[in-house]
C-alpha cells in the first residue's frame, strides 16, 4: 500500500525544518559576530599590553560593554514591557458597546456604561483609521531615521560629539529625500506600517529591539562623558549667570543631556509603539473601523505621555545651561533676551510639563481625574459623572502647550531681541560683552598674554645691527616646501624612499676651543618608506610585509646656511655613507651610519641606528624578524640588510593561536600559510602616527604637525639607561596634544566648533619600537587632570621627560593659529569698541611662489626686544582690517622657563608701520628687482618667493624674503638671492651679509647672476 501525502501535511511537516533553518541561521550569524568582537578585543588587548597600557584598554572595554549591556537590559524593558502591557490588556474581553460610541470624539459622553470595561475616545472610520496609523508609522520612521543617523556618526567617531536634541526641526531635515523627490523614502514608513499589521507582535518587537540596541550603542560610544562625569574636577571658577562651577557644564552637563536624550527616545518609542499597536489590535482593518480605548489601554496611553512630559520638563530645564552658549545676542553668550525673557520661559515651560506629566501619571495610577484625586475624595464617582479623562482634554492640553511652547520659548524671545534689544543693543548687551571677552580670552588662553607697546623707530643702524650679530646670523633663509623638493631629488636616494614633512626645530653645537655652544635653526626631514611607490610587479605581500619594512634616515640642515650653488647645506645627508662597499678600508663598526657634514655635528646628532619603523606614512602592518631578510638600505649596486630586534609589537612567533589570531584579526590569511614565521617574530601594525596616538587616547586632540627629533638620551657623562625609552633609539617623534571642550560659557568657538583648549599633553612615540609616552605639559589644566584619574597609568609628569627630547618642545602650531584667530577679534578689551568693531585686525597676505596666500605662523631663532639672547619663537604678524600696514606682533615663546609664554607687540595706531603686503608690493615694484625676476622668468626656469620673515632688531623690523630659481621641468630649488627691506630701502643681494651692508649704503659687489656659492 502506498501512502501519499497531501500538500497539505506536507507543508506543516515542513515548517519545523524551516524554523531550524532560521534558528541555525540567525545562531551563525551570532556565533560570528562574537567570534570578530573576541579576536578585535583580544587583539587590541595584546596590542595596548605590549605598549603597557592594558589597564586603560581594559577600562575603556569594560565601560563600553557594560554600557551597552546596562543601556540594551534597561532599554528593551522598557520597549518590550510596554508592548507586553500593551498585548495584556489587548486580550481582555472586547469591552460593551458604549451607547454614545456613534458620536464624535471631541464630544463628551452623556452617560456611562454599564459594564466596567468602557471605550475611551471616539470611533475611527477606516480611512480616518488608516491616516491616523499611517502618521505614526511615518513618525516611527522618522525616529528610526533620525537615531539611526545618530547611531551611525557614534560609529564614525571614536569619542563622538554630544547628542543632539530631538526638535522638529532636525525631523524636518530628515523628509529632505521625499521633498527632493526621491520617492523611495516612503517604503519606510509602509514597511513600519505592514509589520503593525502583519505580525503586530512580533514587528513591532523587532522595531523595539532594532531601537534598544541603537540606544545601547550610542550611550556605549559615549563612554568618554560616563568617565569624565565619574571623576570631576574643579575648574576654580564659576559660570556669571547660574554661580555653578564650570565643572558642572564640563563634566555634568554632557551626561545629564545624554540620559534626557535617552529617556526620551525611549518613552517617545514607546509612546508610538503602543499607539500603533492599540490602532492596528482587534482586527480593526478587518472590521474597518476602531471602536476606540479600552480603560486600561487609555490609562497606559496617559502614562507613557505623562512620563513623556516629565522628561520634556527636564529637558526645558536642561536647555537653560544652553544659553550660556546662546548665539542670539549681539555676542557670544547669554545676552538681554536670553535672561529675561528666554531664561523664565524654559523654566515655566519645564515645570508645566512636569506638572502636566504628574497629572496624566495620577490618572494612569489611579484611574481618577485629578480633579477627584488631589482633594482626597478617592472614591468612584456614580451617576453620569464620568472618572476617566477625555482624549479630548489630553488632545486640547498637548495643542496648548506646543502653542505656548513655540510662542514662549521661540517668538517671544526673538521678538524682544527685535523690538527692545537691538534699538538699544550696546546699552542693552554691555555687560554680556563683557563677560564675552572675558571668558574668551580664559577659553582659549589668552588671557595669560603680555601686551607691551613697541614704536619702531628710524632704520638701524650698523652699531645697532653689530649689537644683533647672533640674530642676524640665525634668520631662517630656507622653507621647508623648497628644501622639500630639493632633497627629493638629492636625497631620497631610492623612489621607494619619500620626505613627506619637513620640520624646523633647533639644535645645539658645540663651538671652537674659544667659543662657546650656540643654537642654531635647523630643518630635519625623516626618509620614510613608501610601499605604494614600489613597482607594481614588486607589490608582493612578501615585499610590502617582510622585506620593505622601514624608512632609513634623515637629513638635517642649517636653515641660515646655504651650500655650494645656492643648494641646502647638509650637515646630516646620505645613507650608508661608510658601507665597506663604497669605501674598503671604513670602519665596519660605523657601516649604515648617515654622513655628518661637520665633526661637531657627529658630536651631538647621533648617526647610527637610523631606521624609521613608525612615522607619518607607515599604514601597513610588518612582521619581523622572520626568515626573510629585510632591506635596510641601499649600498651602491647591492643593498644591505638587517632583522629588526626591537621590542614593538606582539611576538606571534611563538604561539599558534596568536597567529590564527592576528590572521582573522587583520584578515589575512596569508599569515598562517607563510613559511618565514620564526619564534621571534612581531607583527607591527598602527605605525601611522595619528592612528597610533588615536588608538590609545582618542579623547585628546592632536597636532596636524609632527616633528621628529634625532637626541642621545645617554649622554657621555651618563651611564644609566633612561627607564622612558631604549636607549639605543635615537630618533623620536613629537606630537602637541589638546584637551579641548564645547561647554565653556560665554567663550565664542573657534571654526572647529571647541571654546576651550589647552596644550595639556606632548606624546612622544619612538620611530624604531613605536614606544608611545605622554607628559603633562599643563598639570593646572582640569580636563586632563580628571583623565589623569580616569586612566592613572597613562600620563606621566613632564619632568619624567628625558631632558635630550624636552629640550626640543616647541609651542604647538595648532593652538598658536586658534589663538591668533581669536586674537583677531578679542584683543579689544572695551565692549563699545568690541561692538562696533572698530579695531579688528587681520593675517595680511604674503607672495608665495607668485601667488598671494594668507601667511602662516613661522618658527624663528631670535633675539626678541629686552631678551638677553636669541630664543625658538613662533611669529605671526597681524594687519588692521581691510588695511595693510602692520598693527601687531604675536610671539609664543619654547625655550626653557619661557616655554609657553605669549607675547603681543602692538604698533602704534597714529602712524604708518610698513605691513606684509606692503612690502611685498615694495619688492615686486623695485625697478632692479623686478628686471632680474623677470629675466629668471623667461629662460625656462621660474622664481620661487620666500616666506617675508619679519625680524626684530632692537627697536627696528627688518623684512628678510628669499628667492629660489627653479627649473620650470624638474626644478630643484637654489637659493639665488636674499632681499631686504625696511620702511623705504629695499636691497636685493647674493647673501643676507650683503644685503644688510647694501641697506645701510655700504659699498657692496653688483650682483650677478651667479648663485651665491
Amino acid at each position: 500500500m502506498v501512502v501519499t501525502r497531501s500538500p497539505r501535511s506536507s507543508s506543516v511537516s515542513d515548517a519545523p525544518n524551516r524554523w531550524y533553518l532560521w534558528r541555525l541561521g540567525a545562531f551563525g550569524l551570532g556565533l560570528a559576530a562574537v567570534c570578530g568582537l573576541f579576536v578585535r578585543w583580544v587583539g587590541d588587548g595584546l596590542w595596548f599590553a605590549n605598549l603597557g597600557y592594558e589597564a586603560v584598554w581594559w577600562t575603556r572595554l569594560g565601560t563600553r560593554a557594560g554600557l551597552f549591556v546596562i543601556g540594551a537590559m534597561v532599554s528593551l524593558t522598557v520597549l518590550w514591557g510596554n508592548l507586553w502591557l500593551a498585548e495584556q490588556l489587548n486580550r481582555r474581553p472586547a469591552p460593551a458597546a458604549d451607547p454614545q460610541a456613534g458620536r464624535p470624539w471631541w464630544e463628551a459622553p452623556r452617560t456611562i456604561a454599564s459594564s466596567p470595561e468602557r471605550l475611551v475616545g471616539g470611533r475611527l472610520e477606516l480611512l480616518p483609521l488608516l491616516m491616523v496609523s499611517g502618521v505614526l508609522a511615518g513618525a516611527i520612521a522618522l525616529l528610526l531615521g533620525h537615531y539611526g543617523q545618530i547611531g551611525w556618526n557614534a560609529w564614525l567617531e571614536t569619542v563622538p560629539a554630544a547628542v543632539p536634541r530631538l526638535q522638529p526641526l532636525v525631523l524636518w531635515r530628515l523628509l529632505e529625500p521625499v521633498r527632493s523627490g526621491q520617492w523611495w523614502w516612503l517604503g519606510l514608513p509602509g514597511l513600519v506600517w505592514a509589520l503593525g499589521v502583519i505580525a503586530p507582535r512580533w514587528g513591532l518587537r523587532a522595531l523595539g529591539a532594532i531601537a534598544a540596541l541603537n540606544f545601547a550603542w550610542i550611550g556605549s560610544q559615549h563612554w568618554a562623558a560616563w568617565l569624565l562625569a565619574a571623576h570631576p574636577v574643579s575648574f576654580q571658577q564659576r559660570d556669571p549667570l547660574f554661580g555653578l562651577d564650570v565643572s558642572w557644564l564640563v563634566f555634568g552637563l554632557p551626561l545629564a543631556e545624554l540620559l534626557e536624550f535617552w529617556a526620551i527616545g525611549l518613552l517617545l518609542w514607546s509612546a508610538l509603539l503602543v499607539g500603533l499597536y492599540y490602532l492596528l489590535s482587534r482586527q480593526s482593518l478587518t472590521k474597518g473601523r476602531f471602536a476606540g480605548f479600552a480603560v486600561g489601554e487609555w490609562r497606559h496611553g496617559c502614562g507613557l505621555l505623562g512620563l513623556l512630559l516629565l522628561a520634556v520638563g527636564i529637558s526645558a530645564g536642561l536647555a537653560c545651561f544652553d544659553l550660556l552658549n546662546s548665539t542670539r545676542g549681539a555676542s557670544y553668550g547669554a545676552g538681554f533676551a536670553d535672561i529675561r525673557v528666554q531664561l523664565p520661559a524654559n523654566i515655566g515651560l519645564g515645570v508645566l510639563s512636569a506638572g502636566s506629566g504628574v497629572w496624566l501619571l495620577g490618572y494612569a495610577l489611579t484611574g481618577l481625574q485629578p480633579r477627584r484625586w488631589l482633594d482626597g475624595r478617592v472614591a468612584r464617582p456614580r451617576g453620569d459623572r464620568r472618572p476617566d479623562l477625555p482624549p479630548r482634554i489630553v488632545a486640547i492640553g498637548l495643542l496648548a502647550y506646543a502653542i505656548g511652547g513655540i510662542a514662549l520659548g521661540l517668538l517671544l524671545p526673538e521678538a524682544v531681541q527685535g523690538a527692545i534689544v537691538e534699538p538699544n543693543e550696546l546699552e542693552q548687551e554691555r555687560p554680556y560683552i563683557e563677560r564675552n571677552i572675558t571668558w574668551t580670552r580664559a577659553g582659549f588662553g589668552l588671557d595669560q598674554l603680555q601686551a607691551e607697546p613697541f614704536n619702531p623707530r628710524s632704520i638701524p643702524s650698523a652699531a645697532e645691527l653689530t649689537t644683533y650679530d647672533s640674530t642676524l646670523d640665525k634668520v631662517r633663509l630656507w622653507d621647508t616646501k623648497p628644501l622639500l623638493d630639493t632633497n627629493r631629488q638629492l636625497q631620497q636616494i631610492r623612489s621607494y624612499y619619500r620626505f613627506a614633512n619637513a620640520d624646523l626645530d633647533r639644535y645645539r653645537l658645540p663651538g671652537g676651543s674659544q667659543s662657546p655652544a650656540d643654537l642654531y635653526p635647523t630643518i630635519l626631514s625623516m626618509r620614510e618608506l613608501d610601499t605604494t611607490a614600489l613597482a607594481l610587479p614588486a607589490q608582493t605581500w612578501l615585499n610590502r610585509h617582510l622585506v620593505y619594512t622601514h624608512g632609513y634616515g634623515f637629513t638635517l640642515s642649517p636653515a641660515n646656511q646655504v651650500g655650494v650653488g645656492g643648494l641646502p647645506l647638509y650637515w646630516v645627508r646620505d645613507i650608508g655613507s661608510n658601507s665597506s662597499a663604497n669605501r674598503p678600508n671604513a670602519d665596519k663598526a660605523n657601516e649604515g651610519n648617515l654622513r655628518a657634514g661637520d665633526r661637531r655635528v657627529s658630536q651631538v646628532i647621533p648617526l647610527d641606528r637610523p631606521r624609521i619603523y613608525f612615522g607619518e606614512l607607515t599604514d601597513s602592518y610588518i612582521l619581523a624578524p622572520t626568515a626573510v631578510e629585510e632591506l635596510d638600505y641601499p649600498r651602491g649596486n647591492d643593498n644591505a640588510y638587517n632583522h629588526y630586534d626591537g621590542d614593538g609589537g606582539v611576538a606571534i612567533g611563538d604561539r599558534w593561536w596568536k597567529r590564527w589570531l592576528m590572521a582573522a584579526y587583520l584578515r589575512d590569511w596569508q599569515l598562517l600559510l607563510t613559511n618565514n614565521l620564526t619564534t621571534d617574530t612581531r607583527l607591527l601594525w598602527r605605525r601611522n602616527l595619528r592612528d597610533r596616538l588615536q588608538m590609545i587616547a582618542p579623547f585628546l586632540q592632536f597636532d596636524r604637525d609632527p616633528y621628529a627629533v634625532a637626541v642621545n638620551l645617554v649622554q657621555p657623562d651618563q651611564t644609566h639607561q633612561t627607564s622612558q625609552f631604549d636607549h639605543r633609539s635615537h630618533l623620536y617623534w613629537i606630537v602637541d596634544a589638546y584637551t579641548t571642550s564645547r561647554r565653556y560659557p560665554y567663550s565664542e568657538p573657534s571654526r572647529a566648533g571647541f571654546n576651550y583648549i589647552r596644550n595639556s599633553v606632548k606624546a612622544v612615540v619612538d620611530a624604531y619600537n613605536g614606544t608611545v609616552r605622554f607628559y603633562v605639559s599643563d598639570p593646572s589644566d582640569p580636563l586632563i587632570r580628571s583623565w589623569q584619574a580616569v586612566f592613572p597609568g597613562l600620563f606621566q609628569p613632564l619632568d619624567r621627560c628625558p631632558p635630550a627630547i624636552r629640550s626640543h618642545f616647541r609651542y604647538p602650531i595648532d593652538l598658536f593659529t586658534v589663538q591668533s584667530e581669536k586674537l583677531l577679534t578679542y584683543h579689544m578689551d572695551d565692549p563699545q569698541e568690541f561692538y562696533n568693531r572698530e579695531d579688528l585686525w587681520q593675517i595680511p597676505n604674503e607672495i608665495y611662489g607668485n601667488k598671494p596666500q594668507p601667511i602662516q605662523p613661522y618658527f624663528a631663532l631670535l633675539q626678541l626686544p629686552d631678551s638677553p639672547q636669541p630664543e625658538f619663537v613662533q611669529l605671526l604678524p597681524f594687519s588692521p582690517a581691510k588695511r595693510n600696514n602692520l598693527i601687531g606682533w604675536l610671539a609664543a615663546r619654547s625655550d626653557g622657563s619661557q616655554y609657553g609664554r605669549l607675547l603681543l607687540y602692538e604698533f602704534p595706531k597714529d602712524r604708518l608701520v610698513f605691513g606684509i603686503e606692503q612690502i611685498e608690493a615694495r619688492i615686486n615694484q623695485d625697478p632692479e628687482i623686478s628686471r632680474q625676476i623677470s629675466l629668471w622668468n623667461r629662460q625656462g626656469s621660474r622664481i620661487i618667493q620666500g616666506n617675508l620673515v619679519t625680524i626684530p632688531i632692537g627697536q627696528s623690523i627688518l623684512y628678510v624674503e628669499p628667492l629660489y630659481l627653479a627649473a620650470d621641468a624638474g626644478g630643484l630649488p637654489t637659493l639665488i638671492r636674499v632681499v631686504v627691506a625696511y620702511g623705504d630701502r629695499i636691497a636685493m643681494q647674493p647673501s643676507l651679509d650683503a644685503a644688510l651692508r647694501a641697506l645701510l649704503g655700504q659699498s657692496v659687489t653688483a650682483p650677478g647672476s651667479t648663485p651665491p656659492a
